[in-house]
């Protein structure tokens, strides 16, 4: 109870510093925040293959959705939830994800200080399935200065930016903190587009002085071009990785492309390789699942490794229906513990509707194939939701929620499958759910 107040209390801090100033301006603006109670049911709590458990939740939630752009700027996505469980299969625990960034600008686009917070969950055994007793609560806190200097003329500049990272778990004996600095000789071709000479480097270490520490240093070169209907950034170069004496090498490389197809549709595509950690990732992928309240995939170790990556998705969205498609693959390479490299492979399918103006539906299906190197296991999970939103009033939502979830596996003892249902009743001060 004490890791877990002391990891609830550091996300916290990370979260006020952002969603503090984010919830008053919601008052006053478009940014929105909501309240909401529900009470659930799952016929297979712990998700084992027989002698399943029936388990009935109650929940008490916070959603937020908060931007400004200023001397003071923010954005601000929550989405969290007290649960307890009312038959005591698990202790009562906070789930789902906050992820917030907080600047200001001492000197306009010269000098800014920037604060940062992810909140979310982590798997703790990859071979079992991710139930209450087989995930952990992670924080990652960043924070630090940057600085961008005129060098020769008004189109060429020097980029100094420096970060101090703590990430704490709330089991995992593997919190760590983390210094980085970065430094960058930049042109700007012309008033949409950037090319520059990046280099970066980084010192992991753990409070457990058990635990590995280790330093990744990377030189590339960055094309950007940021324009009204297209987002593009690529990275080449050089990274390496010292851990224990020794040292591992390789190609960086990433690639960030967003495009507005039309005024209803847009495309987006990301790939890249690098070394990096758990921790890490956990921030990267909670940020790309857009708080996708089904844990971390990358499992909670010291271990640092390559991580390679390539995600296509494709987005639709009109006054009355959504449909977005996305799908991702996902590799692990670990520097010593070879047993834990795997590929993983990630599909999703979501269509909303609004089916008048007081009713609002959603269906989706995520499939996730999970496949290991060096070990004998591979599982297959199937997730499907079905979703109702009935607006009762001005600021009154009813929501009706059903899952079904469903894993097959090479090993008997992490197949199940389960169905879950949750009733919520929501309240949104102005008015609009989102």
């Amino acid at each position: 109870m004490r890791v877990r107040r002391g990891l609830l209390l550091r996300a916290a801090i990370g979260a006020l510093c952002v969603g503090a100033a984010a919830t008053v301006h919601a008052q006053t603006s478009g940014a929105a925040f909501g309240l909401s109670a529900g009470l659930g049911h799952s016929d297979n709590i712990t998700r084992v293959p027989e002698d399943e458990i029936d388990e009935s939740f109650a929940t008490a939630g916070l959603q937020l959705n908060a931007a400004q752009q200023g001397r003071l700027s923010y954005s601000a996505l929550g989405d969290l939830a007290y649960v307890d469980y009312l038959d005591d299969t698990f202790e009562s625990e906070v789930v789902g994800g906050f992820d917030g960034t907080l600047t200001y600008s001492f000197v306009p686009d010269r000098f800014t200080w920037t604060v940062e917070d992810t909140f979310g969950q982590s798997q703790i055994n990859q071979f079992r399935p991710v139930t209450p007793g087989n995930r952990e609560n992670v924080n990652f806190l960043s924070t630090g200065p940057d600085f961008s200097l005129p060098i020769g003329g008004s189109r060429n500049f020097v980029d100094i930016g420096a970060r101090f990272s703590d990430a704490r778990y709330e089991d995992s004996e593997l919190d760590n903190e983390r210094l980085g600095g970065t430094l960058a000789l930049r042109r700007q071709l012309t008033s949409s587009s950037l090319v520059a000479l990046n280099g970066q480097a980084d010192r992991i270490e753990y409070d457990d002085v058990a635990q590995t520490e280790y330093d990744v240093r990377s030189a590339f070169l960055r094309y950007a071009v940021d324009t009204a209907r297209t987002l593009l950034s690529v990275d080449a170069g050089y990274t390496e990785l010292e851990q224990d004496g020794s040292k591992s090498d390789g190609t960086l490389f990433g690639l960030n492309f967003s495009r507005e197809l039309s005024a209803a549709t847009r495309l987006t595509a990301s790939a890249g390789q690098r070394y990096s950690d758990a921790s890490d990732v956990f921030r990267v992928l909670r940020r790309r699942a857009a708080l996708d309240p089904q844990a971390s995939p990358t499992e909670s170790t010291s271990d640092a490794f390559e991580y390679r990556y390539a995600t296509l998705g494709w987005s639709f969205q009109k006054n009355r229906t959504s449909i977005s498609l996305a799908a991702g693959l996902n590799q692990e390479r670990y520097i010593e513990e070879t047993d834990r490299d795997r590929e993983y492979v990630d599909y999703r399918v979501e269509l909303g509707r609004r089916l008048s103006r007081t009713l609002r539906a959603s269906i989706s299906a995520r499939w996730y194939e999970n496949e290991f190197d060096n070990v004998d296991f591979d599982s297959n999970d199937l997730r499907l939701t079905g979703a109702i939103s009935w607006r009762l009033g001005a600021r009154t939502y009813l929501g009706l929620q059903m899952n079904y979830f469903d894993r097959s596996s090479n090993d008997p003892e992490s197949e199940f499958s389960e169905t879950r249902g949750l009733l919520t009743i929501s309240y949104f001060p102005r008015g609009e759910q989102f």
